[in-house]
């Protein structure tokens, strides 16, 4: 009996010897010769088609270059993602950065300084105005101590003008505040203040403190020009520890401020409001 090693031999010699004879000419492109031995060290020889496994690492070349592309692109797109977000938010900052240092400013009415710590003193000086006795602008000035003379000629007329304003606080007597008539005949000191980090400044009357969300610049009483006086006035909130540096013997022809008080007129919500009470006032940035 034949061994069945020589018989898988002489079957796998004819098949290949059969499909040799079979393959020619472009037929052959995909066919290669693999070198067989069988169990007596014979050599044979077998022409293998390739084409299904052309086929398949054709398939699997493109799909790892395809593979490879997306991430490249995906890595391409979160870069060009990452670098517009940060010129966004760089451009985002120095948007709010601009807007903060820009900052706002106001005036400190009765003090030399600015109460709070974080505003920067731009100029002191005093409260200016025109006379009680009437005419002239209503509204107060924080006029500067040293002045810069533009052209003059030095002539006094009935042009309007600005002098100094004095506290006037004879009709009331509260111990160790501005209303106390110790400060009465003296000039009202002023401070132009400038805070970075808010951009809007606003002075409540009635109030000692601030909203939420406000931060307070510092907070006093509400002051303004006599009823039964000829020259108009405005509302000013000065500090509740005012500086009092000069007085002087006469109200002549002076700017004079007096402390506010609330009316009960009927249409005034009182209470909340009492008839007669002195009005305190804030100062409140944001």
């Amino acid at each position: 009996m034949e061994s069945p090693v020589f018989f898988y031999v002489f079957m796998i010699s004819f098949v290949c010897s059969s499909y040799a004879n079979v393959c020619s000419g472009n037929q052959c492109q995909h066919v290669i010769t693999m070198p067989l031995i069988d169990d007596m060290k014979a050599t044979l020889k077998a022409d293998l088609d390739i084409t299904n496994m052309n086929n398949h690492l054709k398939a699997y070349i493109q799909q790892e270059i395809q593979k490879g592309v997306e991430i490249a692109m995906r890595d391409e797109m979160k870069k060009l993602v990452n670098k517009g977000v940060e010129m966004i938010s760089s451009t985002v900052e120095a948007t709010v950065d601009k807007q903060v240092t820009t900052g706002t400013s106001y005036i400190q009415w009765g003090t030399m300084n600015c109460t709070n710590n974080n505003a920067e003193l731009i100029y002191s000086g005093f409260v200016g105005g025109s006379s009680y006795t009437g005419g002239g602008a209503p509204n107060k000035l924080c006029v500067p101590k040293e002045p810069k003379w533009g052209i003059y000629d030095g002539k006094v007329n009935s042009s309007p003008f600005v002098g100094a304003t004095l506290f006037d606080n004879w009709d009331i007597n509260i111990k160790d505040t501005l209303f106390d008539k110790k400060y009465t005949y003296y000039v009202i000191q002023c401070a132009v203040c400038h805070v970075t980090k808010a951009t809007s400044t606003i002075m409540i009357p009635g109030r000692k403190t601030c909203y939420e969300n406000w931060k307070m610049e510092y907070n006093g009483y509400l002051m303004a020009g006599y009823p039964s006086h000829k020259a108009a006035s405005e509302y000013i909130c000065v500090d509740g520890h005012p500086d009092h540096i000069t007085k002087v013997p006469s109200y002549a022809d002076k700017s004079l401020l007096y402390s506010v008080y609330s009316k009960c007129n009927g249409a005034t919500p009182c209470p909340p409001y009492v008839d007669g009470r002195e009005m305190a006032c804030v100062v409140c940035s944001r």
